[in-house]
């Protein structure tokens, strides 16, 4: 009796399709565990910035209300002028001398944080002003309940000192708040990159599932053709 048998042509062999294909579903799985984690790292990275922005513009927003009581401080002071009771006086140069102390903390705050070099920069100039402010402003509310005569320049030097401090303030303010919406547009773009790249790679682990699943049901298929042709 004539046998015939199919052949099985001069392809991979069965054992080493199944270990092939079991190799490339733990790469697959690998480079999922890879995303997943990186994911995971890069949005506890923009997190982390994001609050460190946040407290940042949370630190600069109390040194620009001290920037203003320090300037109620000194009007005050000019105002009420050297006819002020002793307890008033005292009362006025304690609350310029707090303010100005908070502003200044403020800023040493800012400046200790994780911030950009640049931005860490310009916060460090600023903080040079920020003492020339509160020494002008100690000065002032000294002068003015001294004498309402050694008030007359001290006006003018006070004024510069707030709005040449303003400007500055806020301009800190914006590079502030962009540095936060900067982080969290580069955590959620690299989010996005992340989890597509775990979709493909569970795709892939899918695909890889399923044809190693079809290898060993072609394989019986064939055997069950040989064994009716023998």
């Amino acid at each position: 009796m004539q046998v015939s048998k199919v052949s099985h042509g001069k392809g991979l062999s069965l054992k080493m399709r199944l270990r092939l294909a079991g190799a490339a579903a733990l790469l697959s799985l690998g480079i999922t565990v890879y995303a997943a984690y990186n994911g995971l790292a890069q949005s506890d990275q923009g997190l982390e910035g994001s609050m460190t922005a946040t407290e940042a513009v949370l630190r600069t927003m109390d040194g620009d209300m001290m920037h203003d009581g320090i300037r109620g401080d000194v009007l005050q002071a000019m105002l009420k002028g050297p006819m002020a009771p002793p307890d008033q006086k005292k009362a006025m140069a304690d609350a310029v001398t707090e303010h100005g102390q908070k502003f200044i903390d403020d800023m040493a705050a800012v400046h200790a944080m994780q911030l950009p070099p640049p931005l860490l920069a310009e916060v460090e100039r600023i903080q040079g002003l920020v003492q020339t402010y509160v020494a002008v402003a100690n000065d002032s509310v000294k002068a003015a309940t001294k004498s309402f005569a050694d008030t007359s320049g001290q006006i003018d030097k006070f004024q510069k000192a707030f709005e040449e401090l303003e400007v500055e303030m806020g301009k800190l303010d914006d590079a502030v708040a962009q540095i936060g919406q900067d982080a969290g547009q580069a955590a959620r773009s690299s989010n996005a990159d992340y989890m597509r790249l775990m979709i493909a790679a569970s795709v892939a682990s899918a695909l890889i599932l399923i044809g190693s699943n079809l290898i060993p049901v072609s394989y019986t298929h064939l055997r069950a053709h040989e064994t009716r042709h023998d």
